[in-house]
């Protein structure tokens, strides 16, 4: 699906392309600059990174990081690119990067920093997050490496383009599944299915109802809360919310 995407993706420069360059054209000629040199300055100016991470990641210890981490040096090598810093993680991969060590990472980059990756996929294991991370790090002026996927996400036009269409997928995702949830409650409520906690779980609730009288009897005495909790092996919260329930009436 990321590769569909990805395809996908590609298509959006190119719709951009003429009205881009006839802008730019005009531009570069009325400030007498050649259009080559304009960009050639750009290009100077976006290849100099003030720190570049390479980051790997496994689920399970029974994985290799080694494999990722020598495809990073290896590509690093042919583009004249110095790592300053690994970021190994073993971790599942469904977990949220802004919860991983990944994003904290992340967050204390800075404008101009490079990470690298073997492929989109060690960023995460959902569309979605790998959109956020991405979107996040183009529009901080990040540049992030994908080596399997052979993309470059940096400050060029296309990767702004690029920042629009994440963003816009992440969107209608994010619609999606609030659509799904909805149409599958509404689907359980018309086949007369109980929906929300469920009996069982309000045991230790039961528990205290059933006992009321003797924890009445227990705080006539004096007893503390914390040891009639530890009594009834309930939670102060839950206790505290009983005796609330008692003091309006409703048990």
């Amino acid at each position: 699906m990321i590769f569909l995407f990805l395809e996908l993706v590609q298509i959006f420069p190119q719709l951009f392309q003429y009205a881009v360059s006839d802008a730019t054209e005009r531009d570069a000629g009325q400030q007498g600059f050649p259009l080559f040199i304009m960009i050639n300055q750009v290009n100077q100016s976006n290849t100099k990174a003030i720190m570049v991470i390479g980051y790997s990641r496994i689920s399970t210890g029974h994985q290799t990081l080694e494999n990722q981490r020598k495809e990073i040096e290896k590509f690093a090598a042919s583009r004249s690119i110095t790592v300053d810093r690994w970021v190994n993680e073993i971790v599942s991969g469904s977990k949220l990067g802004k919860d991983r060590k990944l994003g904290t990472v992340i967050r204390k980059m800075k404008k101009g920093d490079t990470i690298i990756v073997t492929e989109l996929s060690r960023l995460s294991r959902t569309l979605m997050d790998i959109m956020t991370i991405v979107g996040d790090l183009l529009k901080r002026g990040i540049r992030l490496y994908s080596i399997k996927e052979g993309c470059t996400f940096d400050d060029s036009i296309n990767s702004k383009v690029l920042v629009f269409a994440f963003g816009l997928v992440a969107e209608i995702e994010r619609n999606l599944i609030s659509m799904r949830t909805k149409e599958a409650l509404e689907l359980r409520r018309s086949k007369g299915v109980r929906l929300g906690r469920p009996e069982g779980s309000r045991t230790k609730t039961n528990l205290l109802v059933e006992n009321s009288r003797e924890i009445q009897g227990m705080l006539e005495r004096g007893i503390s809360s914390k040891e009639i909790c530890s009594q009834f092996n309930v939670s102060y919260s839950t206790f505290r919310r009983f005796i609330g329930a008692c003091k309006t009436g409703v048990q």
